[in-house]
């Protein structure tokens, strides 16, 4: 074999090898970096301890709470599907404790029949987290306690649905109603609760706004450029790391008082939007403002206590600055007469409200809400001529 052949071909063995080695590497980065951005499940055993965590379930046992906590993971699993209009809701799940239904919403102990019945009297619920239950098991969430009260004290039975959301806020919550509007299912009173999601929101936008802007970005370009290769990602999150960027971003100023004002003024908007659509549809409609651990509460009684709640509150520094404003916008919100304000309901009380990661409800808890929004209901007429009276 000539020279030349020669060194063509260790020429070509060199390159060849290369281009396997550039595969090998870009495929084990490819599938690092997919496991480290996997979404890890929150469990609260595991982050604050047994003995902590059962301080919100008084009566249960140990092995029940664990169950029921590893049944809450699945939702950082396996959280979204698409949506139209709202941009995600939840994926369907069956299991002892939650269970979700195709059609977007957590069942209750006594669940009525999806679509609803036409001429039944049915009571949606739109919220975030809390109105869902996160922390609890379907029979004690706020609308699963509300359709007990209604079942208790009312002579016609009545159905409640629960498409509480994680993360969702207002302005999806008029997304949702308007869907299901849209499409035939419509109930006879709508209950929005709502309060720290709304805070939170900094941009006024859904959750995974930006991970659909990124793939509609990917999915619109004809050649995609070298920075979408795993080995480009991996060599730029080492720079930001050695470059120090890899420390927590800067929390946004949640004291702006145009970011609150902002707020309000969007809570005010989809709350005139929801009356506008409830009044074409004559369906009556009621606001809550919920109670957040971060306001009128006193925290030695939470049963994180002694932990660093800075730490463990961050979703709620929205609500610690916005609730304060909300409060002296309340006879505004008040005046329409549809507006239940239970921001304040655990003052000067002693005793914890509180499960999961600290935000939200336990069953207890849920059970007193959901009776004050049934007494308010009935105080206001909005339960019609079911024969309903005063819970004792």
């Amino acid at each position: 074999m000539s020279t030349w052949k020669q060194r063509y071909t260790a020429l070509a063995i060199i390159v060849l090898n290369t281009c396997l080695l550039f595969a090998a590497v870009n495929l084990v980065l490819w599938g690092a970096l997919r496991f480290f951005r996997r979404s890890r499940p929150f469990d609260p055993v595991a982050t604050f301890g047994l003995a902590t965590v059962l301080k919100g379930y008084p009566g249960w046992k140990p092995e029940d709470v664990v169950a029921l906590n590893r049944e809450m993971g699945k939702l950082d699993e396996t959280v979204y599907e698409y949506e139209p209009f709202t941009q995600f809701k939840h994926r369907p799940l069956l299991g002892r404790y939650l269970n979700i239904d195709p059609d977007g919403f957590r069942i209750d102990k006594s669940q009525g029949s999806w679509p609803p019945e036409r001429n039944g009297f049915n009571i949606f619920l739109f919220g975030g987290s809390t109105t869902f239950g996160v922390g609890v098991p379907d029979d004690e969430t706020i609308p699963s306690y509300l359709q007990e009260y209604m079942a208790a004290h009312c002579t016609t039975p009545a159905a409640v649905y629960n498409f509480g959301r994680l993360g969702y806020f207002s302005t999806q919550e008029v997304l949702l109603y308007y869907r299901l509007l849209s499409s035939g299912d419509v109930p006879t009173v709508a209950v929005f609760v709502d309060g720290i999601n709304d805070f939170h929101s900094r941009s006024g936008e859904p959750d995974l706004t930006m991970e659909l802007k990124s793939l509609l970005a990917a999915e619109h370009r004809s050649l995609h450029p070298p920075s979408d290769l795993p080995v480009w990602r991996a060599a730029n999150l080492l720079r930001r790391w050695m470059a120090g960027e890899h420390a927590a971003p800067t929390s946004p100023d949640y004291r702006d008082a145009r970011f609150l004002a902002g707020v309000v003024s969007r809570l005010r908007t989809n709350e005139r939007l929801i009356e506008t659509l409830g009044s074409a549809f004559h369906v009556e409609p009621l606001f809550v403002w919920q109670p957040v651990p971060v306001y009128k509460y006193d925290l030695r009684h939470h049963f994180l206590n002694g932990l660093d709640y800075r730490r463990l509150f961050q979703y709620a520094d929205g609500a610690k600055y916005g609730y304060p404003v909300m409060a002296e916008a309340r006879d505004e919100f008040e005046s329409g007469g549809r507006f239940l304000w239970l921001a304040d309901i655990q003052e000067g009380r002693s005793e914890n409200f509180y499960v999961s990661d600290g935000l939200h409800y336990t069953g207890r808890f849920c059970q007193e809400i959901a009776g004050a929004i049934y007494q308010f209901m009935l105080r206001k007429g909005l339960l019609g001529a079911l024969g309903c009276r005063a819970a004792g």
